[in-house]
């Protein structure tokens, strides 16, 4: 099949169009960096452009997701696991991911004015869906670890997958990390106390101290990431 080809049997599914759009949103992102040190401000101008423009497709598109990952496809899959470790970070996993697209649908249709909460409210869906997809990704780390190291499989393909996942969610690791404010938690709810506290109090203290990263660096993760994801 060539390049033409697998560019349109990737268009015509949804994942494929995600990952397509990956690069476009990242790529462009990276390379900003470079562009802007040569003195060429308006092209990284530009880039940084039609970097957002395809982050705010991939947002849309990933409303389906929760969805997706609640299908029973999906949780058949996770109830076939046998081993009883992954079995039960994959239940957490799956959490966790149904969390933060939970969240990150609330703060795209509150940004579009479809729902409208109170502005404290509205503000904290973003943090807060960064915080699940963080520990999401902790927890796959964790995962594709125990694949590697402990269940070791033997076959030279089952263990390079392996090996790519997990420089994949290291990545995205590091890149979701740069996300967290360092001077504010997620807020679970806007008063504390209720049935709602404990989970409350829980997020803020799970909640990392962000770190500091250019948007060329983050478009290198995400390139990174995609790069091992296209290669699966």
């Amino acid at each position: 099949m060539d390049i033409y080809s697998t560019v349109l049997d990737m268009l015509s599914k949804t994942g494929g169009r995600d990952k397509l759009m990956a690069l476009v949103q990242f790529v462009p992102c990276f390379a900003s960096g470079p562009v802007g040190a040569l003195g060429a401000s308006d092209t990284a101008e530009r880039l940084m452009a039609i970097s957002s423009l395809a982050d705010k497709y991939r947002t849309v598109t990933r409303l389906t997701g929760l969805l997706e990952i609640l299908s029973p496809v999906s949780l058949a899959r996770l109830a076939r696991e046998k081993d009883a470790t992954l079995a039960k970070l994959g239940v957490l996993e799956t959490g966790a991911l149904a969390a933060f697209f939970a969240s990150e649908m609330l703060a795209t249709l509150s940004s579009v004015g479809i729902i409208k909460p109170s502005k404290k409210r509205a503000a904290q869906y973003g943090p807060l869906a960064v915080f699940f997809w963080f520990y999401q990704l902790t927890l796959n780390i964790v995962s594709i670890s125990y694949r590697l190291f402990v269940v070791n499989p033997r076959g030279a393909k089952e263990r390079y997958e392996l090996q790519l996942n997990l420089v994949k969610s290291c990545s995205w690791w590091i890149f979701a990390l740069s996300l967290f404010s360092k001077d504010s938690k997620p807020q679970l709810q806007e008063v504390k106390g209720g049935l709602l506290a404990i989970p409350h109090t829980i997020i803020e203290t799970l909640s990392p101290s962000g770190i500091t990263l250019s948007a060329p660096t983050r478009g290198l993760l995400g390139t990174v990431a995609m790069c091992c994801d296209l290669s699966l």
